[in-house]
């Protein structure tokens, strides 16, 4: 399903579902290809992907155009509830993102201590030190909440590809991707070549809501 506004000559998505029950099959990618294709045939001069960047979008654009959100409250009872409501929505959104902030700094700074170093071979390293002394390690990539998916997966395959056999590789699944065809070919690299893949524990905010 899409929600779109045609204007100006361009069309404007406001809203795009599917049932995530097919979500292995990229229902949503499809109907914007089709979407997409039956707008350059009707000869609009653009399509905007309304909303925030994210992975799903980068896969169409890279280009970002800033907008700014107006709401007008005209001088009534109705209306000022209104205001009080939004203004709470709000004030609750920026609190909870800078709680979020502040828990992710707090993390990273617990962390520290276990972080090798910023690139994979800081980590390589650390591995061959300490299987020299007699332990084992796992190795994980840790991004920001921001990394997009596409990237921490690129470093996971780096990472079940340079690991020497018998190593152990550990993923945050919400930020590799969910559970889909880039999981199962990375459990196959890992079978591949020794390696046990760890699925890390995650927070609920993580959990999907149906």
């Amino acid at each position: 399903m899409q929600i779109g506004i045609e204007w100006k000559e361009q069309l404007w998505l406001l809203k795009i579902g599917y049932d995530q029950a097919y979500s292995t099959g990229s229902p949503g990618q499809l109907l914007l290809a089709e979407s997409v294709a039956d707008a350059a045939r009707r000869g609009l001069s653009g399509y905007q992907l309304l909303g925030q960047a994210a992975e799903w979008t980068r896969a169409w654009t890279g280009d970002e155009h800033e907008s700014v959100a107006v709401r007008v409250y005209p001088p009534s009872a109705r209306a000022a509830v209104a205001l009080a409501g939004d203004a709470r929505t709000v004030v609750g959104r920026d609190a909870r993102r800078r709680l979020e902030e502040a828990r992710d700094s707090t993390a990273r700074k617990v962390a520290s201590r276990y972080l090798a170093g910023p690139d994979l071979d800081d980590a390589l390293r650390e591995t061959a030190r300490h299987a020299a002394a007699g332990y084992l390690t796992t190795v994980g990539f840790w991004g920001s909440s921001e990394t997009p998916a596409k990237e921490v997966a690129q470093q996971c395959f780096a990472a079940a590809d340079a690991l020497p056999p018998g190593g152990e590789l550990s993923i945050k699944l919400h930020a590799f991707g969910g559970d889909g065809p880039r999981l199962d070919e990375l459990l196959d690299r890992c079978t591949e070549r020794g390696l046990d893949l760890h699925l890390d524990a995650l927070g609920p905010e993580t959990r999907r809501r149906r």
